[in-house]
């Protein structure tokens, strides 16, 4: 394994479509042993929200980060320094124009995790990783309906990654 001070803030989205679609447990498990490590080396860093997302499901997923809930380093989306960027990331969004009120509006939901990724990110430099892409062609003239974490983090320099560059960086083999 890689020697790495990079931490890496997992989205949902990340463990869902490893353990649903690329790296089922029963197939691939040597995955899922391979990101234990990663946890225990602390690399990886889960935002609360993220981990109250991932037990709102009911498969082996839940029971797998269940079960590592205390071994991740966990992020508490209401540190001081969290909430102050999530203040600038909802004034950027709203100020930019890119987006129409469905898409400001389910961001403005509080319980949504999006926008406290992009926030912790840039408050203690970490990393995103997400299987999530950006928008193409944002421009004030035609507003979408759906906020991207790539798009958004972009514009606080906050690096994001998908699940394969993680691994790469990270030395992980299969």
């Amino acid at each position: 394994m890689v020697n790495t001070d990079e931490k890496f803030l997992i989205d949902s989205n990340t463990f869902m479509t490893a353990a649903r679609q690329f790296y089922s447990y029963d197939i691939v498990p040597t995955f899922w042993e391979i990101f234990d490590q990663e946890i225990v080396n602390g690399n990886i860093v889960l935002l609360d929200l993220v981990l109250d997302e991932l037990n709102e499901g009911n498969d082996l997923l839940k029971k797998w980060v269940y079960e590592r809930r205390d071994m991740f380093i966990q992020c508490k989306h209401k540190d001081r320094e969290v909430i102050d960027k999530y203040t600038e990331v909802m004034q950027f969004i709203n100020d930019c124009g890119f987006y129409n009120d469905k898409g400001l509006a389910r961001w403005a939901d509080e319980r949504i995790a999006d926008p406290w990724i992009i926030a912790a990110a840039k408050a203690y430099d970490y990393t995103i990783v997400t299987f999530e892409v950006p928008a193409s062609g944002l421009n004030e003239n035609q507003k979408i309906g759906k906020v991207k974490i790539p798009d958004v983090a972009k514009y606080f320099k906050v690096e994001v990654i998908n699940l394969y560059e993680m691994m790469r960086r990270l030395g992980l083999k299969i």
